[in-house]
């Protein structure tokens, strides 16, 4: 699928083991922003379960930074699917070389959506003229950071910061990757 966005999604992978057809990266629309709220929440309520931090209180402030962002920033957000099911959604705010939201619906983890999403998202990085990947995720979080380290992301700080939408301060890691083995023979999307 090639929407002319600045993301041109065309990417296919027969995930295998699910069973299901073809995994797909397509450029969200504004019709997909509720799902990819939902498929948000669910994921970050998922991984902040064992970080000790109090869901309740951060709920309703969650839920609207999630509805906020895919409402205002779908334009910039790619969707892994398979036609019918819709597995997450990763998005480069600024369209740099910025991962900032990698969500992958905690039922649909393992299958190669959070693979894919990254590797496309990888590619239209270095397409964009640039030489490493950046992202950001919270420093309890270590199935995203072990996630990202299998795909050679480092980790190059920890800080802590205040969270705007969760109106407190949060601990982060900073992640970094060449892309230098993205050259069109090195590598291809999974």
């Amino acid at each position: 699928m090639h929407s002319g966005s600045p993301f041109a999604a065309a990417c296919v992978w027969d995930s295998g083991s699910t069973g299901s057809a073809m995994m797909e990266i397509r450029d969200a629309t504004s019709r997909d922003s509720q799902a990819l709220a939902s498929i948000g929440i669910r994921s970050w309520e998922s991984a902040v379960v064992g970080w000790g931090e109090n869901t309740e209180a951060l709920r309703s402030k969650a839920h609207a930074a999630y509805r906020d962002f895919c409402t205002n920033q779908w334009s910039k957000i790619l969707i892994a699917h398979d036609g019918s099911l819709t597995f997450g959604w990763g998005a480069r705010e600024k369209l740099d070389d910025n991962i900032t939201d990698l969500w992958i619906d905690p039922e649909h983890q393992g299958k190669g959506a959070g693979t894919l999403l990254l590797a496309t998202m990888e590619r239209h990085i270095a397409e964009a003229g640039f030489t490493e990947s950046v992202l950001e995720t919270h420093a309890k979080n270590e199935p995203a950071i072990g996630f990202y380290e299998r795909y050679g992301y480092r980790v190059v700080s920890l800080a802590v910061g205040y969270s705007n939408s969760l109106e407190q301060d949060i601990q982060v890691v900073t992640m970094r990757r060449s892309l230098d083995d993205l050259s069109p023979d090195k590598r291809k999307i999974p």
